[in-house]
């Protein structure tokens, strides 16, 4: 996947610098934050997950809404559905799960919210595929992958994009699909059906115009020549056909 549209490129002055910041793992206030260095870039998270996914947003909601009917075996809080059900943080860049550097404290719990998750999953669903998707023997595996991205908003962890130049990996995506602009760049690289409409109107009414112009030359010519047929003399022809250019005196 490295050499798929963003490309890949990792900072290793922003890995250290998080490493540095979080070397003190599991002590009141250790920062909480997880590397990635592969993944894409949304406008709206839900309308992309959407995009490539129909259907997954109401089983992953469903399947947390049934994590929180039960304790779990693992002693994790609950956790909001109703919060990233609303809205989740827009306009910034989401990994993929298996493109990520996470301290082992952070790996571990991670790992038992996993772990709930798939149990109510395969509970619910027994095997099978509830939203689109082109390989639907890897479905839970899809589901998986976008867990973490609802575990770190709803456990206050940061997702930081650790690459060298996020703003090329931007206009790589932003430019292929709208979903994966901001608002302001969806319109700029993404033309909107009212904005083509009034372009293709302009551009009709632009050619109407040309018509018109070509129809009234040829009607002047066409006039000009029926005047000059009926002429009783040579001088009111003159008058109307072209002049030729008359010879210059050398003298």
């Amino acid at each position: 996947k490295a050499v798929w549209q963003e490309g890949v490129s990792l900072d290793w002055v922003k890995v250290e610098e998080a490493i540095l910041a979080s070397r003190e793992d599991g002590a009141p206030g250790a920062h909480r934050t997880v590397l990635f260095w592969y993944g894409i870039f949304a406008g709206d998270y839900w309308r992309l997950l959407d995009l490539h996914h129909a259907g997954m947003r109401r089983v992953l909601l469903q399947t947390l809404r049934d994590m929180n009917q039960q304790p779990s075996r693992r002693g994790l809080a609950p956790i909001d559905v109703t919060l990233i059900d609303r809205q989740m943080p827009p306009d910034r860049f989401w990994p993929f799960g298996n493109y990520v550097i996470m301290p082992a404290p952070l790996l571990r719990e991670y790992a038992m919210f996993l772990e709930d998750f798939v149990e109510a999953f395969t509970a619910q669903y027994n095997g099978t595929c509830q939203f689109f998707s082109l390989q639907p023997d890897r479905c839970l595996s899809y589901v998986t992958e976008r867990l973490i991205h609802v575990w770190a908003v709803t456990s206050g962890v940061e997702l930081v994009y650790a690459v060298d130049d996020p703003q090329v990996r931007y206009l790589a995506t932003c430019t292929q699909q709208k979903v994966s602009c901001t608002a302001r760049d969806e319109v700029t690289y993404h033309p909107s059906f009212v904005q083509r409409l009034l372009r293709s109107r302009l551009a009709i009414f632009g050619a109407a115009c040309v018509c018109v112009a070509a129809a009234a030359v040829v009607a002047m010519h066409a006039v000009r020549r029926l005047a000059a047929r009926g002429a009783p003399d040579a001088a009111l022809s003159r008058e109307y056909l072209p002049l030729r250019p008359r010879a210059v005196s050398q003298h």
